[in-house]
């Protein structure tokens, strides 16, 4: 799937370039009139900012599992008057090397198809202003070089680039895999042995949880070896889930780089579910595509049964469940290190562990080489006093967080620990919404990657781990909020999670800000709400004493 990266990078006579014009016609000629832009007669503001990934790959491209099909269809999103710019094998038959944007690329979800869509179009640069996280990081695990306006303008001029050009700026493991070309072979190579991690500098220091979950996973680190904030490391995965959107690119994938034949060291912890698919049959848009989802279901279920993972199918078509919710229940133990292809992993939290969700091919690497890269997230601590009043959850209190805290950047890419004497007052059911909702602890068009939420005893789950000491925890935090859980319940609207709206009157405008701490979910309970009842089909239950995986029948052929 990569190659190895050149040590120098040039641009070929004759490569061409396809710059992403806000000037929708300039990009038009440039795909079909043969028209070639040079970037000393652009200006950086001439180019389209804030490129989505779902304008990159619509859903429905989605659809698709195969990379090289799913570039057929590059920036199927990007309309103008109605109509596809990129028609069908646009990207493909233009042959670009480089594209070329403005400020934030990738913004939106954290759809890998994104980077693939570009990649398996022919391009092996991307130059913009800047790159939203994720979508960054799918690029690194790619092997896709990035770089900026002025490196663009250089090689358009006959320049070559040392690759540390383009490497320079990130820390030393990323540099060497995007030296080796990408996730895959940089695994292969550590894995067999053939490259040598960087040493960790970190002296002998209290943890936080999810700094002392990272330690003891190290991969190519002494045992008893610390890390603190911003530690680039590669660390053990103790297990993991994929759903039917994605375990079908994970198989195929793995197939492709290990033959086959391949194994998984550890099948046991690592699971598939069907549920993001499960009515598809009865939705009119996608009916156009079932063919398409049947595929996916397919490969799924080889996946299944080659990998020996767990089997959360549906059958009959009832599901298991959820699968964020199903995995805390079933297998996510207290002190694991989890990752799956769930924006909603970080749900896991909840289990005193440090979880959250990856792309296809992180997902597909770990699975098969057992560990993965990390970036050591800092973290923030929220302290809760007070009780909860009659009717308000801990979904209320996560939704005042997002309002207050997370408005302004300050849990973005950092894991949120919840601790303190308010949560006395709090169900044990309230722990997952606390842990599943930090993945909204950002403002558009920021992403973020939230890691971890812990229960009561926040830091005694991991004390048998590296550095037992007794930490003072708040010299370990980059910010340590107290917050009062006596507050009034809230919602919010849906694409704005950080914008609350109390639950009463529910006419009130979006703009209002409670005067109290609001921890928010509507009054109404999902169990009485008239829609609710109507959308949810009747769920078969099963016994609460068996894993859910095993006491159902097989999918009849």
């Amino acid at each position: 799937m990569q190659h190895q990266t050149p040590s120098v990078i040039r641009l070929e006579e004759g490569a061409r370039v396809l710059f992403l014009t806000k000037d929708l016609e300039l990009i038009r000629k440039q795909l079909y009139e043969g028209l070639n832009l040079r970037m000393e007669d652009l200006s950086v503001e001439d180019l389209l900012d804030d490129i989505n990934t779902d304008v990159m790959t619509p859903a429905w491209v989605c659809f698709d599992h195969e990379p090289a099909e799913i570039a057929k269809n590059a920036y199927a999103g990007l309309m103008h008057e109605g109509k596809r710019v990129f028609e069908e094998n646009a990207l493909i038959n233009g042959g670009f090397q480089v594209i070329v944007s403005g400020q934030r690329k990738g913004t939106g979800s954290s759809r890998e198809t994104a980077a693939q869509c570009e990649r398996w179009a022919g391009i092996r640069l991307v130059i913009a202003a800047s790159f939203a996280p994720i979508h960054e990081r799918n690029n690194i695990n790619l092997g896709q070089l990035m770089g900026d306006h002025a490196m663009l303008e250089r090689l358009q001029n006959g320049e070559e680039l040392a690759l540390e050009e383009f490497t320079s700026r990130y820390d030393p493991v990323t540099r060497l895999i995007l030296e080796e070309g990408g996730l895959f072979p940089f695994a292969k190579r550590l894995a067999a042995g053939e490259l040598n991690l960087p040493a960790l500098t970190t002296p002998s220091r209290p943890m936080t949880m999810a700094e002392k979950i990272v330690a003891r996973n190290l991969v190519g680190q002494p045992v008893g070896q610390c890390v603190k904030p911003h530690d680039p490391v590669i660390a053990g995965v103790q297990g993991g889930y994929s759903h039917e959107f994605t375990t079908a690119q994970v198989h195929t994938f793995l197939s492709e780089v290990y033959g086959e034949d391949y194994t998984l060291p550890n099948p046991d912890k690592f699971a598939v579910f069907e549920d993001h698919l499960l009515y598809a049959d009865h939705n009119p848009r996608f009916i156009p595509f079932m063919h398409k989802v049947q595929v996916l279901r397919d490969l799924q279920k080889a996946f299944q049964i080659h990998a020996g993972v767990r089997d959360y199918s549906a059958v009959d078509g009832v599901s298991p469940g959820i699968c964020h919710q199903v995995a805390r229940e079933e297998f996510i133990e207290v002190g694991d290190f989890i990752q799956a292809t769930d924006s909603h992993t970080c749900m896991g939290g909840a289990s005193n562990a440090l979880t959250y969700g990856v792309g296809a091919t992180e997902y597909a690497n770990l699975v098969s080489a057992g560990f993965t890269f990390v970036k050591v997230p800092e973290s923030i601590r929220f302290e809760l006093v007070g009780e909860l009043h009659p009717g308000c959850t801990a979904k209320d209190v996560i939704l005042y967080i997002l309002a207050d805290h997370a408005r302004e950047e300050l849990t973005l890419n950092r894991s949120m620990e919840f601790g303190g004497p308010g949560l006395a007052s709090f169900p044990w059911t309230s722990a997952p919404p606390c842990a599943t909702w930090p993945q909204n602890a950002a403002p558009a068009p920021a992403s973020a990657r939230p890691t971890s939420c812990s229960t009561p005893g926040w830091a005694s789950a991991c004390r048998t781990s590296t550095s037992t000491r007794s930490a003072p925890w708040r010299s370990l935090l980059t910010r340590a909020r107290s917050t009062t859980v006596a507050c009034t319940s809230s919602t919010s609207t849906p694409s704005n999670p950080w914008s609350l709206i109390p639950a009463t009157p529910i006419a009130a405008s979006p703009q209002t800000r409670p005067t109290a701490p609001t921890w928010r979910t509507s009054t109404r309970s999902p169990s009485t709400s008239p829609t609710a009842a109507r959308a949810r089909p009747a769920r078969k239950t099963t016994s609460p004493t068996t894993p859910r995986c095993a006491r159902r029948p097989k999918r009849p052929a």
